[in-house]
């Protein structure tokens, strides 16, 4: 392989490394073959500017000037197509590039200051990076992405770190030329970065449990209330049922004496009274699920309280395809945002929502609600917003889904938006 075929390869992966990271780091409203078209069509123009820098003006020369040309296309698209503010978007791409130099410098520690030969340089980076990418996507992703999506504010703050070691680095690395004698100084630099990201994966891995804790804490309150309720309901319907019993000789003495003066037509109303208060005493369930009915009967009444037409038509057995308390978080998060998008409707705007369940050959459901507007989706389809104190739900809902395999889809379609998933029966052990 020549030298120049190392050097355009080398170029390559010092652009598409960073970037896959950025990219990784990014929440995205558009489809991911959208996203992947655009990070290979960043990456490779990037390194053409890289590569034709480097034929012209030099190595150097090109460092220098490295990061703008990924920061220009990398800002003009993730501006547009991520959910993640300017300010979130800066701290993911200096975080990023500071991440590919710490790769440099080892290279340069290992390798040499040349990184002769330029394969091992490259091999050296693609494995070291790769493994950066690999240990933020498998354990630091899911928790950064949920904090990203709830913390709204010190941002601008957060992305003044990176960018205030980036500067430090290339002022003592590479401007007003090359600098070999602050190698070390720059190394330091990097392990007090390395040290502070400690601090911030702390902050949010422990922000991440305790909302999650919160958003879990909060389902089973309202799980324990709804059942509550339900007690509640069935000692009152009770108590009905033994107070119309302690009347019922009462009505047949009534209605006999009434037959016998041939009062047919009042005996006929009378028996509709009371059998209008017999009525009084059933309860209106929605499944056979202790807690699904119970969890139901509770969102039910709360959005008829906001005027909120409810109708169901649900076939679901005792049984469950996945453990009762996350399913029914599931169904309590899907009626929290169902009852909070009808409760923005204009008052002249009918507001309904609409619950449609199977439990055979597969466990079906579908939550759909009245509503106007647009609606955003990120890259794996599911809704987002930028209203404070929002979207904790449609992240439990997502860890969910991707626990059990299911199949979901969220649509806008005739002003209702309807959120639909299937969740296959679990095998049983052959005997």
């Amino acid at each position: 392989m020549s030298e120049t075929i190392q050097v355009l390869f080398r170029t390559l992966v010092t652009c598409a490394c960073p970037l896959a990271l950025l990219f990784a780091m990014s929440g995205f409203r558009c489809t991911r073959k959208t996203a992947w078209a655009a990070f290979w069509v960043i990456a490779l123009l990037g390194t053409a500017v890289c590569f034709t820098l480097i034929l012209t003006v030099g190595l150097e020369q090109m460092w220098r000037v490295y990061f703008i040309v990924l920061l220009v296309p990398s800002l003009l698209f993730l501006l547009f197509a991520t959910t993640d503010r300017p300010s979130q978007v800066l701290f993911n791409f200096f975080t990023a590039v500071n991440a590919f130099y710490l790769t440099a410098i080892l290279s340069h520690f290992l390798l040499g200051a040349d990184e002769e030969p330029i394969w091992a340089g490259v091999l050296f980076r693609l494995a070291f990076f790769g493994l950066i990418v690999f240990v933020f996507v498998r354990w630091l992703r899911e928790a950064y992405r949920f904090i990203a999506a709830n913390m709204r504010r010190d941002w601008r703050v957060m992305a003044v770190l990176p960018l205030l070691f980036f500067a430090l680095v290339m002022f003592l690395g590479l401007y007003p030329h090359k600098r070999e004698d602050n190698l070390m100084g720059v190394v330091f630099l990097y392990v007090i970065l390395c040290v502070v990201y400690f601090v911030i994966y702390q902050v949010f891995h422990n922000t991440y449990n305790l909302l999650k804790a919160t958003s879990e804490n909060d389902a089973l309150k309202s799980q324990v209330e709804a059942l509550q309720r339900q007690a509640d309901a069935v000692s009152r319907n009770d108590e009905k049922i033994r107070v119309y019993r302690h009347d019922m000789r009462f009505t047949m003495q009534v209605t006999a004496s009434m037959l016998e003066r041939g009062d047919v037509a009042g005996a006929l109303k009378y028996l509709g009274e009371s059998d209008a208060k017999l009525n009084d005493t059933s309860l209106v369930h929605y499944c056979d699920n202790a807690v699904l009915d119970a969890l139901i009967a509770y969102y039910a009444e709360k959005a008829q309280e906001q005027n909120i037409t409810v109708t169901a038509h649900m076939d679901l057995g005792v049984e469950l395809p996945a453990d009762e308390l996350e399913l029914s978080t599931v169904f309590a998060n899907a009626m929290e945002n169902a009852i909070h998008a009808c409760g923005k409707l204009p008052e002249d705007v009918k507001r309904r929502i609409e619950l449609t369940a199977v439990s055979s050959p597969h466990f079906c459901i579908e939550i759909a609600n009245t509503y106007t507007g647009e609606v955003a989706f990120d890259g794996e389809g599911f809704p987002v917003t930028k209203e404070p104190g929002h979207g904790l739900g449609t992240r439990s809902i997502a860890a969910f889904m991707k626990k059990y395999n299911a199949v979901y889809s969220y649509q806008l379609a005739d002003e209702m938006f309807r959120f639909q998933f299937l969740i296959n029966w679990p095998k049983k052990p052959t005997e």
